[in-house]
């Protein structure tokens, strides 16, 4: 009998050993009668991270317990292999495929090598975990942060903390972007995160990412040299910011933009050390520089984009240059005037420009001392038109340009002559236009004068060619170019003529026209627009048309009616007595047992002699459909029932009518509130009976009484 055993107990081992080899699932071995089968392993659980799970098992008797055997199915649950032996009950399955599904089982095998039951199967699904902060930025000012979740499709909870410990962090619906507020402080700060997917499966560690928290930035002092002042053009200045940190971006300004500067703390450009904090740069004085007492500023951005608080340097900064002189270019009497002359020069490139000052004298040799003309105070302004002078007469200029020191320099001597006063040119009178439509008025128009003392322009009618100041004076402006003279008589021809007067009294006459007034027609018909009017929206009805060409215009009438079969109900709808206003609203009476009604409308053009024209007539289809339905939501409060809907958003709204009733069926339920107000979309329900199940309707009208009844849902309280 105890040799049968051994001959057993060593084919069972010979078994194994071939499984072991071969990496097949054999049927299971019994033991022998007089050993311990070892105990299915329990607690089969997985936990997930990238290209790897971590399994986990408890055993209820590990007495004689010798290792755990681990089985893996790469592609589906029954084709198994042994890929590992372990002596714990725990096991790290690496190198796996991201988002394919694994299948696990476990087996406990005691010391004398015999494998008992396996564990209940088990699938898991690794793929990639992480978390980023602000986009992977280095560094922030703010301690709330934005957090970028990195896991897969499926993942269902997150688990956010400020440390490791995760304590008191709990768990959460996963979302793929977050808000976090950091600890306080300024240093570097991480963010840790686990994981667990739809399996309710645990990532096998956290995740972390980190982050520099500064929240502030400033600037010890500003300076630069050498001491002594002014500096001249050519110079090196070297200026110097001390901050409190590297990595940050350093600015100086002299005066109010003088002399923008980066300095820098990489080593270059004149700066000692790099990453000393310390931000320098060497600054050659540009030849076109010239200011004194200007504020030397220093400003500091760090690198989490703190702006540290402006500072000023202990002393302020000069720089010298006398004034370069303009040159006159140019001096010429503008064309048609007489009593000006225009000076031209080019501008100074001096930095601490003061003035213009320009000079005028009746022969040579200009000075300051002569007649000062202008100060102009604007560097950019090189030009000067001089007034108020004598015509044909010659004057002589000068320019002197003053710096903010009080040096200045003059320009060339220039010299003109002012024109003559002579009479003004004629003006062109264009043949006269009778307008479209009308046969009482013809339109004129003519050039515009340009002479230097222009008075104003007269107009004159004859009823020949030869037209005088006897004849009819039409108009008399300083301003007017454009003349409409009506009232005239229909297909009847008149001749025009235009005067020009100047200041001094010297006269020119415009070539003379002739026009002829139109014939007094009828008005043109206007033509009514297509209008559609969408479903529901019947309320009002806006009509427009097209402004027909008629002189004499007394009104449009706007005419409705609402059959198909002709006009014997037509009615006078509207009377409007502008011709420019060529569009209208209407609120049709929608006063039919049916939901679609036909409205036609046809306008009426007069003219003040008593003619009119029909337009087109245009049928305008109306239509009221019933209320669509709307979704809702029925939630049990503590102390009511609150149930809300989405708002309908039919144009013709009358009112909403909330219904309940304790049974499914809405046949016997009783309305518990309503309201006329189309934004009311919640109601509490309260004085309920606990433990009943209450069912809610909504029914929506429209304001012609049509109704519609939706299923917001139920709940019991």
């Amino acid at each position: 009998m105890n040799t049968r055993i051994k001959l057993i107990a060593i084919a069972g081992v010979l078994l194994l050993t071939a499984f072991s080899c071969s990496r097949n699932i054999p049927e299971p071995v019994s033991p022998p009668i007089n050993d311990n089968i070892p105990p299915k392993p329990a607690n089969f659980t997985a936990s997930v991270g990238d290209r790897m799970a971590f399994l986990t098992w408890s055993i209820s008797d590990t007495q004689n317990i010798s290792i755990y055997r681990i089985y893996q199915s790469d592609s589906d649950s029954l084709h198994f292999r042994v890929v590992a032996e372990v002596t714990q009950t725990s096991y790290a399955a690496n190198n796996l495929h991201n988002g394919i599904t694994y299948y696990f089982k476990v087996a406990a095998v005691n010391n004398s090598g015999f494998e008992g039951y396996s564990s209940d199967m088990l699938s898991t699904v690794p793929d990639l975990y992480g978390i980023i902060i602000n986009d992977g930025a280095r560094y922030t000012n703010d301690r709330n942060v934005g957090l970028t979740m990195v896991a897969p499709t499926g993942t269902r909870y997150m688990q956010v903390s400020n440390d490791s410990t995760f304590a008191g962090n709990p768990w959460e619906n996963y979302v793929l972007t977050k808000i976090w507020e950091l600890t306080a402080g300024d240093q570097t700060k991480a963010v840790f995160v686990k994981y667990r997917n739809h399996n309710d499966e645990i990532t096998s560690t956290y995740y972390s990412a980190n982050i520099t928290l500064d929240t502030h930035a400033a600037i010890d002092s500003i300076t630069f040299t050498p001491e002594s002042q002014p500096y001249v053009a050519g110079e090196l200045v070297h200026f110097k910011l001390f901050a409190e940190e590297s990595e940050g971006q350093a600015r100086t300004t002299v005066g109010q933009g003088l002399i923008n500067l980066t300095l820098y703390d990489d080593g270059s450009r004149g700066d000692a050390v790099s990453g000393d904090g310390i931000y320098e740069c060497d600054y050659i004085i540009a030849g076109n520089l010239d200011f004194a007492n200007a504020t030397v500023y220093g400003n500091f951005t760090d690198r989490a984009s703190n702006t540290a608080q402006q500072i000023q340097a202990r002393r302020n900064m000069s720089v010298t240059r006398a004034p370069d002189p303009v040159t006159i270019f140019g001096i010429v009497p503008p064309t048609g005037f007489f009593d000006r002359l225009q000076i031209n020069w080019n501008a100074t490139p001096a930095s601490d420009f003061a003035q213009y000052r320009v000079y005028r004298a009746l022969s040579a040799n200009v000075d300051s001392s002569d007649y000062l003309v202008e100060v102009i105070s604007q560097i950019s302004i090189t030009s000067l038109t001089d007034t108020g002078l004598t015509a044909n007469t010659v004057y002589y200029y000068k320019v002197y340009v003053v710096d903010n020191t009080g040096l200045w320099a003059g320009s060339n001597e220039v010299h003109a002559s002012t024109n003559a006063n002579l009479p003004p040119d004629p003006v062109v009178l264009f043949p006269p236009v009778a307008l479209p439509g009308t046969h009482d008025r013809l339109s004129l128009s003519w050039s515009a004068s340009h002479d230097q003392d222009f008075l104003r322009y007269e107009l004159y009618r004859s009823y020949d060619n030869n037209v005088t100041v006897s004849d009819i004076l039409i108009l008399a402006s300083a301003t007017q170019t454009t003349a409409v003279d009506s009232n005239l008589a229909a297909d009847s021809a008149y001749y025009y003529r235009v005067q020009i007067m100047d200041r001094a009294g010297n006269l020119s006459w415009s070539n003379t026209v002739s026009g002829r007034t139109g014939l007094d027609l009828g008005p043109d018909p206007a033509t009514l627009y297509p209008v559609e009017v969408a479903p529901d929206y019947y309320q009002s009805v806006r009509l427009q048309w097209s402004q027909p060409y008629i002189s004499d215009f007394q009104s449009y009438r706007v005419y409705s009616w609402k059959t198909d079969s002709g006009r014997s109900d037509s009615l006078l709808a509207a009377i409007i007595s502008r011709q420019d206003s060529m569009a209208l609203t209407l609120h049709p009476i929608f006063d039919v047992g049916a939901d679609t009604l036909n409205y036609w409308f046809i306008i009426h053009t007069n003219d003040i002699g008593g003619h009119h024209a029909a337009s087109n007539s245009l049928r305008v289809h109306l239509v009221d459909n019933p209320p669509g339905l709307v979704s809702g939501t029925v939630i049990a409060e503590s102390t009511f029932i609150s149930v809300s809907w989405n708002a309908t958003e039919i144009p013709d709204f009358g009112s909403y009518r909330l219904m309940r009733d304790t049974l499914s069926s809405p046949a016997q339920s009783v309305p518990v509130f309503m309201s006329t107000t189309q934004s009311v979309t919640n109601y509490h329900d309260y004085g309920l009976v606990r433990g009943h199940t209450y069912y809610y309707w909504l029914d929506i009208y429209d304001t012609r009484g049509h109704s519609s009844r939706s299923n917001l849902g139920s709940r019991q309280w």
